[in-house]
């Protein structure tokens, strides 16, 4: 998770967003969510693809468009 926090700076500064509050990584069997706090720190949270993506949820609809669900 280090990585996270040392990447948000440079995150921010390819996108003219704000602040980055969190990264997400959808695999195919689950989502990772990284919220970053600091430089050094960040928190990890883990959700099983079906429940992230399947539930009609925003990426599940895009997925099944691009063909992939």
């Amino acid at each position: 998770m280090r990585l996270e926090a040392i990447e948000k700076s440079h995150q921010e500064d390819l996108y003219v967003h704000g602040s980055l509050n969190c990264t997400i990584r959808c695999f195919e069997d689950a989502v990772e969510m990284h919220f970053v706090h600091g430089e050094r720190f960040s928190t990890a949270v883990a959700l099983d693809g079906e429940v992230f993506a399947v539930q009609n949820t925003f990426v599940g609809r895009c997925l099944e468009v691009m063909g992939q669900q």
